[in-house]
């Protein structure tokens, strides 16, 4: 095996305060590894990606932040990745699906399209 096999988690936390509108719920993964801060850099600018192309047709969930495990524990390499949690959800209509993912590679082509143009 080997690779980089990280631990993935759903914290809540419970908040006091019913007019607050910041999320209760956080999706946090970790990975003890010494080079696993590049790949959380990668999953972030992947995510933002997403974000960019997806929002209108799929909820990605928002990046918070990456950092190192060090902090927590000075013998530890690894790093840890917290994102917003979003409840997953199955689609029962088949029609649905295929025109969000046409509309998704249409909305990436129309911004592929752009950047070639201004570079």
């Amino acid at each position: 095996a080997g690779g980089y096999v990280s631990h993935s988690f759903m914290v809540k936390i419970n908040s006091q305060n019913n007019n607050d509108t910041s999320p209760d719920s956080f999706f946090v993964k970790i990975n003890m590894r010494k080079h696993a801060q590049q790949m959380f850099d990668a999953e972030i600018i992947g995510s933002h990606a997403l974000r960019e192309v997806c929002t209108p047709f799929i909820r990605i969930p928002q990046p918070i932040g990456i950092g190192n495990m060090s902090t927590i524990d000075n013998d530890n390499q690894g790093s840890w990745f917290l994102a917003e949690y979003v409840t997953m959800a199955r689609s029962k209509k088949k029609k649905t699906n295929k025109r969000t993912i046409s509309q998704i590679y249409t909305s990436h082509c129309q911004n592929a399209s752009d950047i070639s143009r201004e570079t």
